[in-house]
């Protein structure tokens, strides 16, 4: 990972310095993952603020990873008991905070709004007391890249969307209308800044590691994680690091065992098939050109994306190359959806004709390998 990124930096905004504290608590509902992950015995996330970590360690070994050695050392205090900080994120909410009565928003009223329970009042309570014009005005302003730029890293902007505001407004209006305020405590941690204490488990099986997510899962040996994401990233390596092997004897079978049922918990493919499907993924001779290979859009060190705006095979392509974690429960592939198994969609990429590119290995536009 470039060392000046953000989050190796420990900063959010660009001045030079120490590392920082960046996020005093974790605002993300483990359960998901808890959902996600029953029945598993380790998984892996982030540590950040530690909170998601705290949260599944109570049924789960977990391992923790930070990039930023401040971040990681508070939610190694936070697993032993200490009380949360407050961090550069939760101090940018309390300044956006303070802005509330110049909108036309008071605690009484926004009181009122978290206490109540049915998703149609939220939404009527919303649009006729709060969504007013004065709001819409200051938040597009306060997220506009003019004044980003003044706060944050560069870095931070370029994945944000254009009318940054307008979108995050229309996503709050969205978590209204499918969740009840009154047992929501994330509306209530993002209008008030109130939280909920809970204690850390007495003894949390959690294993933390200094370093970015992507090194750390490369580096773990296969089947250490049950986390569908550590288990892609931990048997594919680069080519220069591949041991030859000699070709599975019965391939055929290796490439049946390759399929996977489309949902998580499902038994880990043979050891020959992901053999063959690592060898695969990295040789350049599929293409036409014999240079360009999954890998060539599909980097393991970059998430299994390759970081461009849009992809570049054989030819140029139209369409960013999604990363390929977790396709193997994807029920739908390609950016539009059009295959429905792996099967058809590994051989899109040898079937897609481009001008001066007659059997191009490259990724169709949007595609997925």
């Amino acid at each position: 990972m470039n060392p000046e990124t953000a989050w190796q930096a420990g900063r959010l905004h660009s001045r030079s310095g120490p590392h920082r504290l960046l996020f005093g608590r974790m605002y993300e509902d483990a359960e998901i993952e808890r959902a996600a992950f029953q029945g598993k015995a380790r998984v892996f996330c982030i540590a950040s603020a530690g909170d998601t970590a705290l949260q599944l360690a109570e049924t789960h070994e977990v391992v923790a990873c930070d990039i930023n050695p401040t971040q990681l050392s508070y939610a190694q205090r936070r697993a032993k008991g200490a009380p949360p900080e407050t961090g550069d994120a939760e101090r940018a909410m309390i300044f956006a905070r303070a802005f509330m009565p110049l909108v036309g928003w008071h605690k009484s009223q926004i009181r009122t709004f978290l206490n109540l329970s049915d998703v149609a009042e939220q939404m009527s309570f919303w649009r006729d007391h709060l969504n007013t014009c004065r709001f819409r005005a200051a938040f597009d302003a306060l997220m506009s890249p003019a004044i980003l730029r003044a706060i944050y890293q560069p870095q931070l902007l370029t994945v944000l969307p254009p009318k940054f505001g307008a979108v995050l407004r229309s996503r709050l209006e969205r978590t209204f209308a499918h969740h009840a305020n009154a047992t929501n405590p994330y509306a209530r941690a993002l209008f008030l800044g109130e939280t909920e204490n809970q204690p850390p488990p007495k003894s949390p099986n959690i294993r933390f590691v200094l370093g970015d997510a992507a090194s750390c899962l490369e580096s773990s040996p296969a089947k250490s994680s049950k986390h569908p994401a550590a288990e892609a990233a931990s048997t594919a390596t680069a080519p220069s690091q591949q041991a030859p092997q000699d070709p599975a004897k019965n391939e055929e079978e290796a490439l049946k065992d390759i399929y996977r049922p489309l949902r998580p918990g499902d038994p880990p493919t043979a050891a020959h098939a992901r053999a063959l499907t690592n060898r695969l993924f990295f040789d350049a001779r599929l293409s036409s050109n014999g240079k360009v290979a999954c890998a060539s859009c599909h980097e393991p060190k970059l998430a299994f994306t390759d970081g461009r705006r849009t992809a570049v095979g054989v030819g140029k392509l139209i369409r960013n190359a999604p990363t390929v974690i977790g396709v193997a429960w994807s029920p739908w592939l390609f950016w539009d959806g059009r295959k429905d198994s792996l099967w058809s969609q590994a051989l899109a990429p040898l079937e897609k004709v481009l001008p001066k590119a007659p059997r191009s290995a490259s990724c169709p536009p949007g595609g997925r390998r």
